[in-house]
Formats: C-alpha cells, structure tokens, sequence
C-alpha cells in the first residue's frame, strides 16, 4: 500500500513547528509541541492518558477542558489534520514527524530544544535517553537510521562495534536511572548482523530484509537490562574482546522466532552489575 502523500510536515527537533507544502512554518506552543512529541513517540494514545501527562497537577476534568481547548485551536488554526482521533489520539496520515524520517544528529538541534518543561518532568527523561542512546550509537562508529517511536535502530560497521554500543547503552541507562533514583528507563536491545536492502525513502536510507526482521524478533526476546544477540554477532573474532573486556557472558539458547523458519541461535547477555539476580 503506498503512503499517504504528505499534507503536513512536523519538526520536533529545535523549535517545534509544523507547515504545510508549500507555506510558511508555523511555531507551535509548548504544550501543543509536548502533545505531538507524545503522539509521535508513543503513537496512539488513549484522551485522559494524554490529559493527564499533560496536566499533571489539574484534576481530570480540568485537564480534559485544557485539551479540548488546545485541540480546537490546533484544529482551528489551519493545522486540522495534524491531530486525529476522538477518544483516542493519533498523529494525522500524511503527517511527515523529522525525528521518524531523520537520524538525531546534532545539528538538527534537540527534541523540543528552547522550550521549558520543567512541569513535565518526563521530557527530561525523553531527551535523555534520545540524547545518551544516540552519543554512545556515534562512540562506537554507528549511525542511527530511525527513530520509531522511543526506539532507535541504528547500524555498525562491524559486530563488536554494535556489541560495544549495546554494552554503553545499557550502563548509560543504568547511571540515567541511579542519578534519579528511579528506574523509568528500561532498555531492550536485539542485535543480529547479515545483509541488508538499503532504500531511500523520503530523504533518507532506510533499510529492509530477512536481517532486519531478525533483529527486530530478537529484540523482542529482550527484558529490561538484557541484551539478545544472534551466533554471527557472538561469535565475531573481535566481540569476544568486548565481552571479556566487560566481564559478561553470553549464554546461548536454541529459540524459534515468529515469521521465520527453523530456529535460530540466540545469546542473552544478563546484566551482571548492581541488582543482578535479583
């Protein structure tokens, strides 16, 4: 099925704004920037969960009013078809979001950048983990392909690359979560190594192919702290250093995997810092 022709553009990096073809941007307000970053990151959302995280102090009923009254301005003020939905939310078809068809890189500025949250304190948490996952994907000599939703798929040049990065991530989210003292980010990460179809699509490489889809089966394997990797991965020359370097162990496991024949060798890589095992 082809995708919708493009009715809107929405840039979420730097200052957010929206446009239509062929017309001038328009700046969006801070809680109807904040309202389209959760629709793009979290994809349909339920009203009152919207509301709710929106206006976190008000009771429901106020924070209802309050976004009935933002979605009637949005409606109204030339941007219709960038909210859909009644009592559910969703970001309009054709709406084209750049942190889903860009990688984050630094020049394109950071998510909601020169707008204060200091009332959604889940914005810190979403440009942290955007900003470290993608610091740490550029360490080890990758690039992030697409962002979908709060997921990053990326790519490496070479396995241990790849393993390296899942490795940095996992600590990174670990210090994020100790700094404070809660454990909100929870990262789960596959990774598999093979051939791919690479594809331009709107502006940007994509990629397509058995690799692909194993990749995102064996990141489904994954529980919070975990890292899935498949034999190509493992067994590269140079990821036994990685692994011996951080003092973790591959445990290997014979696992059938949904939408492919046969099944496939696949090591979990546990978490062996503070709270192991526990």
């Amino acid at each position: 099925m082809p995708a919708p022709p493009v009715s809107l553009t929405l840039d979420l990096l730097g200052s957010p704004r929206w446009a239509a073809p062929g017309t001038a941007c328009t700046l969006l307000s801070r809680k109807d920037a904040a309202l389209l970053v959760l629709l793009a990151l979290d994809g349909e959302t339920p009203r009152d969960r919207a509301a709710a995280w929106l206006w976190p102090e008000a009771a429901i009923a106020g924070a209802r009013l309050n976004l009935r009254q933002r979605l009637h301005k949005l409606r109204h003020g030339g941007a219709a078809g960038l909210v859909q939905g009644t009592t559910s939310l969703r970001l309009g078809n054709g709406v084209l979001v750049d942190i889903s068809r860009t990688p984050l890189d630094p020049d394109a500025g950071s998510l909601l950048g020169g707008l204060d949250y200091g009332d959604l304190e889940a914005f810190d948490l979403v440009k942290a983990h955007f900003r470290t996952l993608n610091e740490v994907v550029a360490m080890n000599a990758g690039a992030v392909v697409k962002t979908i939703g709060d997921a990053v798929m990326a790519t490496f040049p070479t396995p241990d690359r790849a393993l390296s990065a899942a490795l940095g991530m996992r600590e990174a989210m670990r210090e994020l979560n100790d700094r404070r003292g809660h454990e909100d980010l929870l990262l789960k990460i596959g990774i598999h190594e093979g051939p791919c179809l690479a594809v331009t699509l709107n502006d940007r490489l994509d990629y397509f192919g058995q690799t692909v889809n194993i990749a995102a089966r064996v990141q489904g394997l994954a529980t919070s702290r975990s890292i899935f990797a498949t034999r190509p991965v493992v067994e590269y020359p140079a990821s036994a250093h990685v692994l011996g370097e951080s003092g973790c162990e591959a445990l290997a496991q014979q696992i059938a995997l949904r939408g492919i024949a046969g099944e496939v060798a696949v090591y979990e890589i546990p978490w062996n810092g503070p709270g192991a095992g526990t």
